[in-house]
Formats: structure tokens, C-alpha cells, sequence
């Protein structure tokens, strides 16, 4: 790694100090990254309730969940994704039920900072009553401090039709222990 990093011309002493050795270690081993995906995945699933919150809370009806995927990276800095999720009652299927759309669109515009664009569309129809609709808009900027720590900062605008406009704001600093 050392005669490499020596013939580009790019080391500033005479040898990699221990530190260089480390450091390249860790943003080879260790940094993190947006995750990149390719290729479609598709799953059929079952949801129930095995506790509720509250102790005189009725369990739900088990749902069948339906989820499909597709990804694709485009070339080094792009990544596109789609995900597709119908959730339904056991007891009520077709006559109530839950869809969601989300699309993402990712670009890493540095090394250490990712532009993440996302909408999220939903869909609601309850077995009674009439089906919501609601579109969600969202921005957000990843900024990878080191390793396991990033800062996430997110502005987000939710359009639900007869309602008022809603918009939030969030910074969150994570750490992602496994």
C-alpha cells in the first residue's frame, strides 16, 4: 500500500506514519457509506400484533403484507430506488387496505456528503369510510463525520388533500452501533 501511495505521488514524507497506516485501514475497512443496491426484491409476508401497548388493547387482525423493490445505482454518484408495500386484513381482503410508493433518489456530491430526495406516496382505504391519499416531499443532507457517526439534516413537506400543508425541519446526529 505504501509503494503505491509513494509512486502516485501523493504521500508528502518519506514514509507512511503509523497514523497513515490506521487511517487508511479505517476508510477502507470501516467508513461508512450510502448503501448501493441493484436488482428487484420481492416479498409476501404476514403482520400481527404479538403485544400491544396497553394491557386492555386488543391485538389487531393478522394483514397480509406484499412488498416489491427495484434499485439501480447509476454510474458512481447516482443510486435510484422504488418500493412498493399493500398491506391488507386477513379478514377484509381487497376491502380495506394500505399502499405505499416510495421513490428515492440518492447522489453523493462528496466524499463525505450524500443529497437524498424522496417521495413518498400513500394510500388508505379503511373498511369503512372514505380513502385517504396523502403525498410526502422530502430533502435531505447526510453528512458522514466519521465511521459510525453521520449528521442528517431533513426538510420535509406533507400534502394531504382538504388538510393544510405540513413542513418540519430535523437535524439528528446518529451513531449506528452494529
Amino acid at each position: 500500500m505504501e509503494a503505491a501511495i509513494t509512486e502516485s505521488g501523493l504521500l508528502q514524507a518519506d514514509r507512511l506514519s503509523a497514523i497513515g497506516v490506521l487511517r487508511i485501514e479505517e476508510i477502507l475497512e470501516r467508513e461508512e457509506i450510502a448503501d448501493r443496491f441493484y436488482g428487484w426484491d420481492v416479498a409476501l409476508g404476514s403482520k400481527f400484533d404479538i403485544t400491544t401497548p396497553y394491557t386492555d388493547q386488543e391485538h389487531s387482525i393478522a394483514n397480509l403484507d406484499v412488498t416489491a423493490s427495484y434499485a439501480r445505482p447509476i454510474a458512481w454518484q447516482w443510486q435510484i430506488s422504488e418500493r412498493l408495500s399493500i398491506n391488507t386484513p386477513f379478514d377484509s381482503i381487497g376491502k380495506a387496505f394500505s399502499l405505499s410508493l416510495s421513490s428515492d433518489i440518492s447522489y453523493e456530491l462528496s466524499n463525505r456528503i450524500d443529497l437524498r430526495l424522496r417521495h413518498l406516496f400513500r394510500l388508505d382505504k379503511p373498511e369503512v369510510g372514505n380513502t385517504q391519499s396523502s403525498h410526502s416531499l422530502g430533502a435531505s443532507f447526510i453528512y458522514y463525520i466519521e465511521n459510525n457517526i453521520n449528521l442528517v439534516a431533513t426538510q420535509q413537506i406533507e400534502i394531504v388533500p382538504d388538510e393544510d400543508i405540513a413542513t418540519n425541519f430535523t437535524v439528528v446526529l446518529n451513531y449506528r452501533i452494529f
